[in-house]
């Protein structure tokens, strides 16, 4: 028998997915990546720039206007600092600091301007981490998004006369004539899917490529290790992810996501007794609302499905004895010291904090759709994400769609 659990997931409006997490911005603004203060908040001081760069716009100067209108903060603020600091970067080519604000404008409207500036900058300055953390952000965005992807494809039809199966009020005689006239004649055609993934794998390298180089740069990013580490685990390279965090662990020994990332790792490669000991020492390092989430309330939602009636009408400490005997029975192997099957559902609660919660929405991952599914079902067996599909002649939007398939 098989069971499909499908996901939907509207991708344009909301960027919590692909990605993971809790841990990572998605984009370094030019505002907060430099600092802004200075001649921008004198009107004087502005004038006096316009005058000087009029005059004889030297590098300094024409970055310096460039960062006085970035800091307004407004479209055309913006777009008047472009030119400005295209033509610092023409009188001088190593001018890092005008390089990095220029991509980051960029990669507000143009993703490959912005992308082809941090190469630019890497290749006449290696070691700059803040160019090196940009490509592999860019990179691993796209790794998230075109992973396990594919595009659905129409093959030739025919037209067909049909109803409309919308339904339109009939107290609108402008919507309900549109309507019919659009579906009274509805192109019918059988489509396939094309596998779309194996750009994926290469933009998995890059990624990992330039995070290593950010790493070389500048040790002290934790965001950027923490990253690393998920991208070796998305692709179930978890010898490499411990690796990793071996090295990270040892730099950031206080920081509970290592060693949540970790504890997973054992637990997928069946060292259970290491995973206990490193969920323990995540455990230690929670505070005691995070602890409480993670080890009661994810519990409450696993076996509601179970226990309702039980659940809702019982109290902390005979839910908390409910929980202890259920997964005492559960435990597949009793000679052993570790539960294994309790160890598993840490790491499937761990997972879905790490790759879908958001922490400025305050959202614990395991509580959105996919870390329930990930919760009550485990990783499934395939993921599929259905690419869009716009056909306006048919009045067709489709939103990607990820499917993950279980086999039972």
């Amino acid at each position: 028998m098989r069971c499909v659990s499908t996901v939907l997931c509207t991708l344009s409006c909301i960027v919590l997915l692909s990605t993971p997490s809790t841990m990572h911005s998605q984009e370094t603004d030019a505002e907060s990546t430099h600092s802004l203060r200075g001649p921008q908040e004198n009107p004087d001081a502005r004038k006096e720039l316009l005058r000087d760069v009029r005059e004889n716009p030297t590098p300094d100067q024409l970055y310096a206007l460039a960062r006085s209108y970035v800091a307004e903060g407004s479209i055309r603020g913006r777009k008047l600092a472009v030119p400005l600091l295209r033509q610092a970067i023409a009188q001088r080519r190593d001018f890092i600091e005008a390089r990095l604000l220029l991509a980051s404008l960029y990669s507000r409207y143009a993703r490959r301007s912005a992308q082809q500036e941090y190469q630019k900058i890497v290749a006449i300055a290696p070691n700059t981490a803040e160019a090196w953390l940009q490509l592999a952000t860019m990179a691993e965005e796209s790794f998230y998004d075109w992973r396990n992807s594919a595009n659905r494809v129409l093959t030739p039809g025919t037209y067909v006369e049909e109803q409309s199966d919308m339904s339109i009020s009939a107290a609108n005689p402008t919507q309900l004539s549109y309507f019919n006239s659009m579906m009274a004649y509805r192109k019918r055609r059988e489509s396939t899917y094309i596998p779309l993934m194996s750009s994926s794998h290469a933009d998995y390298a890059r990624a990992v490529h330039a995070y290593e180089e950010a790493l070389r740069c500048d040790p002290s990013l934790l965001d950027a290790w923490q990253r690393l580490v998920l991208l070796h685990v998305e692709m179930e390279k978890y010898r490499d992810a411990l690796g990793i965090l071996d090295r990270a662990v040892d730099r950031f020994a206080t920081d509970r996501d290592l060693h949540l990332l970790r504890a997973v790792c054992l637990t997928r490669l069946q060292l259970y007794a290491d995973a206990s000991r490193a969920f323990d020492e995540a455990f230690a390092l929670m505070t005691a609302g995070e602890r409480r989430d993670f080890r009661f309330d994810a519990n409450v939602e696993l076996l509601r499905w179970k226990y309702g009636d039980i659940i809702r009408e019982a109290s902390r400490a005979e839910l908390e004895e409910l929980f202890a005997h259920y997964w005492a029975t559960t435990d597949p192997l009793y000679l052993s010291e570790e539960n294994e099957a309790l160890l598993e559902q840490y790491a499937r609660i761990a997972s879905a904090n790490l790759r879908y919660g958001n922490a400025l929405c305050g959202v614990r991952g395991w509580r959105t759709d996919r870390g329930k599914t990930l919760l009550r079902l485990g990783e499934p067996v395939g993921r599929l994400r259905l690419r869009p599909g716009i056909e306006l002649g048919q009045l067709t939007l489709e939103s990607k769609t990820e499917v993950w398939y279980y086999e039972d």
